[in-house]
């Protein structure tokens, strides 16, 4: 059914048009890996420094490349860099091919070779001549948040992620770091699975990463105690609890 929103005809499908399948959302180690980048401009930059921290090998291919990619291949932070027009070979051993410069027809031809070959391809203008897509990414520390709204608005994932990003809070990555010892822990010493699973309930119960945000005592001092540090506290005296338990018998 089609709705109209702001004079747009938005929905389903146009008649005859067939229904886009959904993509499968992963995470693809790229460390070592050939990516070739086929631009040289701001859209380029972006692919590029997202490509960096991956430990891709990373090789651009442009005309002319901006300052900023200048300055990552000065420091030895890219594979290479071919300074002139894209030509079909470029890509034929890449694992990963990015289409990001300014010209449509050049895009359209880097996506066509890199799909005749089999290979991941993301076109930065059109997604739809591509077979990836590039969400907007949040990292703290071992968590990856990816969001991605099918090409629909790339401006909107990226406030959708900061508003992720705003949620979880300071803590975050210190709270994951403590989940990861705590279940380890918990798994050591409790023996008893029904308690010590009914404590790994319990350490995920409401929305532990409001409960960090939050701050008891009068806060001056050492009097003020995060809502962090009094979750660890709570949860370890929980498991000490459970771990001074003795098995019930049968």
């Amino acid at each position: 059914m089609k709705r109209d929103i702001g004079g747009y005809d938005v929905g389903m499908e146009r008649t005859g048009e067939k229904k886009a399948a959904a993509a499968m959302p992963l995470l693809v180690q790229l460390e070592g890996r050939r990516c070739l980048v086929v631009g040289g401009g701001r859209v380029a930059e972006r692919k590029i420094a997202a490509l960096l921290p991956t430990g891709a090998r990373v090789t651009v291919v442009s005309p002319a490349i901006s300052e900023r990619i200048a300055g990552w291949l000065a420091a030895g932070e890219l594979a290479g860099a071919a300074l002139r027009g894209y030509e079909p070979s470029d890509g034929e051993d890449a694992f990963l091919v990015v289409a990001a410069t300014d010209r449509p027809d050049v895009n359209a031809r880097v996506c066509e070779d890199a799909r005749a070959r089999g290979q991941l391809v993301n076109a930065a203008e059109r997604p739809e001549l591509g077979n990836v897509t590039w969400p907007a990414v949040l990292r703290r520390g071992r968590l990856t948040v990816a969001v991605s709204t099918a090409g629909a608005s790339p401006a909107a994932a990226v406030a959708i992620r900061d508003r992720i990003d705003a949620l979880l809070g300071a803590e975050a990555e210190r709270l994951l770091e403590f989940l990861e010892a705590f279940r380890r822990e918990a798994l050591e010493r409790v023996a008893d699975a029904e308690r010590r699973g009914a404590l790994l309930r319990e350490l995920l119960s409401g929305d532990v990463f409001a409960r960090q945000q939050t701050e008891t005592g009068d806060g001056e001092g050492d009097s003020a105690v995060s809502g962090f540090e009094a979750y660890v506290a709570q949860m370890r005296r929980r498991l000490e609890l459970a771990a001074a338990e003795r098995p019930e018998q049968e």
